[in-house]
């Protein structure tokens, strides 16, 4: 718990499309159609934070070419991407590839600045 710095805006659990380790993390799902049903929930994802409140976060669909990604789902907000950090200062320690090494917070702005609306 001590290394979460703000559990009032840190995901902890929440709705899905997929394997939680997708739809919860950065790269958040790429494995269902890309129709417009792909999006569940009305587009509205229902998310548990570390202290313990819940909010729903509004979902879009995109593409992230500078990943290689022809297909992902992530929240619209850039600061629903940061919820994910679980310090947003923390440094991205993947093994390589698109982000690692900046601070968590660099990685969900450079994911907002890259992706492209799904049409």
């Amino acid at each position: 718990m001590p290394e979460f710095t703000s559990p009032a805006n840190t995901i902890l659990i929440g709705l899905t499309n997929d394997v939680n380790l997708y739809t919860l993390a950065f790269y958040f799902q790429d494995a269902d159609d890309t129709s417009a049903s792909a999006l569940r929930y009305g587009g509205h994802y229902s998310m548990l934070y570390v202290d313990g409140h819940a909010k729903s976060i509004k979902m879009s669909r995109y593409s992230f070419p500078a990943d290689g990604d022809a297909f992902d789902i992530m929240p619209m907000s850039v600061n629903d991407i940061k919820s994910y950090c679980y310090d947003v200062e923390a440094i991205q320690e993947r093994n390589a590839g698109y982000g690692n090494g900046y601070p968590c917070s660099t990685v969900a702005q450079m994911l907002n600045d890259n992706r492209v609306i799904f049409n």
